[in-house]
Protein backbone atom coordinates (compact mmCIF):
# COMPACT_ATOMS: atom_id res chain seq x y z
CA UNK A 1 0.00 0.00 0.00
CA UNK A 2 1.01 3.63 -0.30
CA UNK A 3 1.27 3.97 3.48
CA UNK A 4 3.49 0.90 3.77
CA UNK A 5 5.73 2.15 0.93
CA UNK A 6 6.12 5.53 2.67
CA UNK A 7 7.11 3.86 5.93
CA UNK A 8 9.60 1.64 4.11
CA UNK A 9 11.15 4.71 2.42
CA UNK A 10 11.63 6.40 5.77
CA UNK A 11 13.42 3.31 7.08
CA UNK A 12 15.77 3.32 4.06
CA UNK A 13 16.52 7.06 4.45
CA UNK A 14 17.17 6.58 8.16
CA UNK A 15 19.68 3.80 7.42
CA UNK A 16 21.45 5.97 4.86
CA UNK A 17 21.67 8.80 7.41
CA UNK A 18 23.42 6.40 9.78
CA UNK A 19 25.92 5.43 7.09
CA UNK A 20 24.29 2.09 6.45
CA UNK A 21 23.62 0.69 3.01
CA UNK A 22 21.10 -1.66 1.56
CA UNK A 23 17.57 -2.22 2.70
CA UNK A 24 16.40 -3.54 6.06
CA UNK A 25 15.84 -7.27 6.34
CA UNK A 26 12.17 -8.09 6.80
CA UNK A 27 11.26 -9.30 10.23
CA UNK A 28 9.98 -12.86 10.35
CA UNK A 29 6.23 -12.99 10.06
CA UNK A 30 4.31 -13.91 13.15
CA UNK A 31 2.01 -16.81 12.38
CA UNK A 32 -1.47 -15.91 13.51
CA UNK A 33 -3.79 -18.47 15.02
CA UNK A 34 -6.05 -19.76 12.27
CA UNK A 35 -9.68 -18.87 12.75
CA UNK A 36 -12.21 -21.61 13.33
CA UNK A 37 -15.20 -21.92 11.06
CA UNK A 38 -17.43 -20.58 13.84
CA UNK A 39 -15.23 -17.48 14.15
CA UNK A 40 -15.24 -16.93 10.38
CA UNK A 41 -19.03 -17.21 10.36
CA UNK A 42 -19.22 -14.66 13.17
CA UNK A 43 -17.03 -12.27 11.16
CA UNK A 44 -19.33 -12.75 8.18
CA UNK A 45 -22.53 -12.11 10.11
CA UNK A 46 -21.01 -8.99 11.68
CA UNK A 47 -19.34 -7.36 8.70
CA UNK A 48 -21.04 -8.66 5.55
CA UNK A 49 -22.86 -6.03 3.55
CA UNK A 50 -24.23 -6.00 0.02
CA UNK A 51 -26.32 -3.07 -1.24
CA UNK A 52 -28.37 -5.20 -3.64
CA UNK A 53 -29.85 -7.22 -0.73
CA UNK A 54 -33.20 -5.62 0.06
CA UNK A 55 -33.43 -6.71 3.71
CA UNK A 56 -29.92 -7.31 5.04
CA UNK A 57 -31.03 -8.04 8.61
CA UNK A 58 -33.41 -10.76 7.41
CA UNK A 59 -30.77 -12.19 5.10
CA UNK A 60 -28.25 -12.44 7.93
CA UNK A 61 -30.82 -14.02 10.23
CA UNK A 62 -31.68 -16.69 7.66
CA UNK A 63 -27.99 -17.30 6.94
CA UNK A 64 -27.25 -17.66 10.64
CA UNK A 65 -30.03 -20.24 10.96
CA UNK A 66 -28.59 -22.19 8.03
CA UNK A 67 -25.02 -22.10 9.38
CA UNK A 68 -26.13 -23.37 12.78
CA UNK A 69 -26.91 -26.71 11.17
CA UNK A 70 -23.20 -27.14 10.38
CA UNK A 71 -21.46 -25.57 13.37
CA UNK A 72 -22.07 -28.39 15.90
CA UNK A 73 -19.73 -30.66 13.94
CA UNK A 74 -17.54 -28.20 11.97
CA UNK A 75 -17.60 -25.02 14.04
CA UNK A 76 -14.56 -25.74 16.25
CA UNK A 77 -12.34 -26.82 13.36
CA UNK A 78 -9.92 -24.39 11.66
CA UNK A 79 -11.67 -23.02 8.60
CA UNK A 80 -8.73 -23.98 6.40
CA UNK A 81 -8.83 -27.61 7.45
CA UNK A 82 -12.30 -28.29 6.08
CA UNK A 83 -12.23 -30.19 2.79
CA UNK A 84 -14.75 -31.20 0.13
CA UNK A 85 -15.12 -34.59 1.78
CA UNK A 86 -16.20 -32.90 5.02
CA UNK A 87 -18.84 -30.85 3.20
CA UNK A 88 -20.13 -33.92 1.38
CA UNK A 89 -20.40 -35.81 4.65
CA UNK A 90 -22.34 -32.95 6.24
CA UNK A 91 -24.61 -32.75 3.19
CA UNK A 92 -25.42 -36.45 3.37
CA UNK A 93 -26.16 -36.28 7.10
CA UNK A 94 -28.41 -33.26 6.66
CA UNK A 95 -30.31 -34.99 3.86
CA UNK A 96 -31.53 -37.50 6.42
CA UNK A 97 -32.95 -34.76 8.64
CA UNK A 98 -34.09 -31.91 6.40
CA UNK A 99 -35.81 -31.24 3.08
CA UNK A 100 -33.73 -30.85 -0.08
CA UNK A 101 -34.29 -27.09 -0.23
CA UNK A 102 -33.10 -26.69 3.36
CA UNK A 103 -29.89 -28.61 2.67
CA UNK A 104 -29.25 -26.61 -0.50
CA UNK A 105 -29.75 -23.32 1.40
CA UNK A 106 -27.33 -24.53 4.08
CA UNK A 107 -24.55 -25.36 1.62
CA UNK A 108 -25.15 -22.12 -0.25
CA UNK A 109 -24.75 -20.15 2.98
CA UNK A 110 -21.47 -21.91 3.80
CA UNK A 111 -20.17 -21.29 0.28
CA UNK A 112 -21.01 -17.59 0.55
CA UNK A 113 -19.13 -17.35 3.84
CA UNK A 114 -15.97 -18.87 2.36
CA UNK A 115 -16.06 -16.71 -0.76
CA UNK A 116 -16.54 -13.55 1.30
CA UNK A 117 -13.89 -14.46 3.88
CA UNK A 118 -11.23 -15.10 1.25
CA UNK A 119 -12.11 -11.97 -0.69
CA UNK A 120 -11.84 -9.88 2.49
CA UNK A 121 -8.59 -11.49 3.58
CA UNK A 122 -10.08 -13.16 6.65
CA UNK A 123 -8.83 -16.57 5.45
CA UNK A 124 -6.55 -17.77 2.67
CA UNK A 125 -8.05 -21.16 1.99
CA UNK A 126 -10.16 -22.02 -1.05
CA UNK A 127 -13.87 -22.67 -0.83
CA UNK A 128 -14.41 -26.36 0.05
CA UNK A 129 -18.01 -26.19 -1.23
CA UNK A 130 -16.83 -25.83 -4.83
CA UNK A 131 -17.40 -29.12 -6.62
CA UNK A 132 -19.79 -30.49 -4.02
CA UNK A 133 -23.04 -31.44 -5.75
CA UNK A 134 -26.24 -29.93 -4.40
CA UNK A 135 -29.80 -31.01 -4.97
CA UNK A 136 -31.81 -28.75 -7.31
CA UNK A 137 -34.31 -26.51 -5.55
CA UNK A 138 -37.86 -27.84 -5.36
CA UNK A 139 -40.85 -25.66 -6.15
CA UNK A 140 -43.97 -26.04 -4.05
CA UNK A 141 -45.58 -28.19 -6.73
CA UNK A 142 -42.63 -30.60 -6.67
CA UNK A 143 -42.57 -30.59 -2.87
CA UNK A 144 -46.23 -31.58 -2.57
CA UNK A 145 -45.92 -34.06 -5.40
CA UNK A 146 -43.03 -35.76 -3.65
CA UNK A 147 -45.25 -36.45 -0.65
CA UNK A 148 -48.70 -37.06 -2.06
CA UNK A 149 -49.80 -36.03 -5.55
CA UNK A 150 -53.35 -36.00 -4.30
CA UNK A 151 -52.58 -33.05 -2.08
CA UNK A 152 -52.17 -30.83 -5.13
CA UNK A 153 -55.52 -31.91 -6.53
CA UNK A 154 -57.26 -31.36 -3.19
CA UNK A 155 -55.76 -27.89 -2.73
CA UNK A 156 -56.73 -26.77 -6.24
CA UNK A 157 -60.18 -28.37 -6.09
CA UNK A 158 -61.01 -26.73 -2.77
CA UNK A 159 -59.78 -23.33 -3.95
CA UNK A 160 -61.73 -23.66 -7.21
CA UNK A 161 -64.97 -24.62 -5.46
CA UNK A 162 -64.67 -21.62 -3.15
CA UNK A 163 -63.98 -19.36 -6.12
CA UNK A 164 -67.05 -20.54 -8.04
CA UNK A 165 -69.38 -19.96 -5.11
CA UNK A 166 -67.55 -17.18 -3.32
CA UNK A 167 -66.45 -13.58 -3.54
CA UNK A 168 -63.80 -11.76 -5.53
CA UNK A 169 -61.28 -12.57 -2.82
CA UNK A 170 -61.99 -16.28 -3.26
CA UNK A 171 -61.61 -15.99 -7.03
CA UNK A 172 -58.25 -14.21 -6.91
CA UNK A 173 -57.05 -16.59 -4.21
CA UNK A 174 -57.77 -19.60 -6.42
CA UNK A 175 -55.73 -18.21 -9.33
CA UNK A 176 -52.92 -17.17 -6.98
CA UNK A 177 -52.79 -20.63 -5.40
CA UNK A 178 -52.69 -22.28 -8.82
CA UNK A 179 -49.97 -19.91 -10.03
CA UNK A 180 -47.90 -20.45 -6.90
CA UNK A 181 -48.20 -24.24 -7.18
CA UNK A 182 -47.29 -24.41 -10.86
CA UNK A 183 -44.54 -21.75 -10.89
CA UNK A 184 -43.08 -21.59 -7.39
CA UNK A 185 -43.34 -17.78 -7.33
CA UNK A 186 -42.86 -16.08 -3.97
CA UNK A 187 -45.64 -13.99 -2.42
CA UNK A 188 -44.08 -10.66 -3.38
CA UNK A 189 -43.51 -11.87 -6.93
CA UNK A 190 -47.16 -12.90 -7.22
CA UNK A 191 -48.37 -9.48 -6.11
CA UNK A 192 -45.92 -7.80 -8.49
CA UNK A 193 -46.87 -9.93 -11.50
CA UNK A 194 -48.26 -7.97 -14.47
CA UNK A 195 -50.09 -9.16 -17.55
CA UNK A 196 -47.27 -7.81 -19.71
CA UNK A 197 -45.01 -10.37 -17.99
CA UNK A 198 -47.15 -13.28 -19.20
CA UNK A 199 -47.30 -14.67 -22.72
CA UNK A 200 -50.11 -17.21 -22.69
CA UNK A 201 -49.61 -18.15 -26.34
CA UNK A 202 -45.95 -19.04 -25.93
CA UNK A 203 -46.51 -20.23 -22.33
CA UNK A 204 -43.80 -17.95 -21.00
CA UNK A 205 -43.73 -16.00 -17.72
CA UNK A 206 -41.15 -13.36 -16.81
CA UNK A 207 -40.48 -12.65 -13.14
CA UNK A 208 -39.48 -9.00 -13.46
CA UNK A 209 -40.15 -7.68 -9.98
CA UNK A 210 -41.40 -8.42 -6.47
CA UNK A 211 -44.34 -6.06 -5.95
CA UNK A 212 -42.60 -2.66 -6.29
CA UNK A 213 -39.04 -3.95 -5.89
CA UNK A 214 -36.68 -6.16 -7.86
CA UNK A 215 -37.12 -9.93 -7.46
CA UNK A 216 -35.03 -11.78 -4.87
CA UNK A 217 -32.04 -12.33 -7.18
CA UNK A 218 -32.31 -8.70 -8.41
CA UNK A 219 -32.48 -10.17 -11.94
CA UNK A 220 -35.44 -11.02 -14.11
CA UNK A 221 -35.93 -14.72 -14.77
CA UNK A 222 -38.11 -16.63 -17.22
CA UNK A 223 -40.35 -19.62 -16.55
CA UNK A 224 -42.21 -22.05 -18.77
CA UNK A 225 -45.92 -22.02 -17.94
CA UNK A 226 -47.42 -25.38 -17.07
CA UNK A 227 -50.07 -26.34 -19.61
CA UNK A 228 -52.63 -26.83 -16.82
CA UNK A 229 -52.09 -23.26 -15.60
CA UNK A 230 -52.67 -21.56 -18.98
CA UNK A 231 -56.51 -21.96 -19.12
CA UNK A 232 -56.78 -20.82 -15.48
CA UNK A 233 -54.89 -17.61 -16.29
CA UNK A 234 -56.85 -17.12 -19.52
CA UNK A 235 -60.13 -17.33 -17.64
CA UNK A 236 -58.93 -14.94 -14.96
CA UNK A 237 -57.63 -12.41 -17.49
CA UNK A 238 -61.16 -11.78 -18.69
CA UNK A 239 -62.37 -11.12 -15.12
CA UNK A 240 -59.36 -9.38 -13.63
CA UNK A 241 -60.03 -5.75 -12.63
CA UNK A 242 -57.94 -3.30 -14.64
CA UNK A 243 -55.22 -1.37 -12.81
CA UNK A 244 -52.75 1.28 -14.04
CA UNK A 245 -49.89 -1.21 -13.62
CA UNK A 246 -51.82 -4.06 -15.23
CA UNK A 247 -51.47 -6.28 -12.17
CA UNK A 248 -52.53 -9.92 -12.45
CA UNK A 249 -53.53 -10.00 -8.79
CA UNK A 250 -54.69 -6.50 -7.83
CA UNK A 251 -55.42 -5.89 -4.16
CA UNK A 252 -58.72 -4.16 -3.54
CA UNK A 253 -58.67 -1.40 -0.92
Amino acid sequence: TKGLARRFLLEVEARIARGMVGIPEPEPEVTEKELTLAEVCEHFLTHYNRPRIKDLARYKSETQTALRRLLPTLGDRPAGSIQQADVRRERDQLMGKFAKNTVTHTLRALSTVYNWAKREGVIRTDNPCVGVERSPMEHLLEYLGGHDRGEIVRVLTTAKERAEAGTYDDQVLYVMVATALFTGLRKGELFGLRWQDINLTQRRLTVARSYELAPKSSKARHLRLNIELVPILKGWKGQCPATPAGLVFPVRS
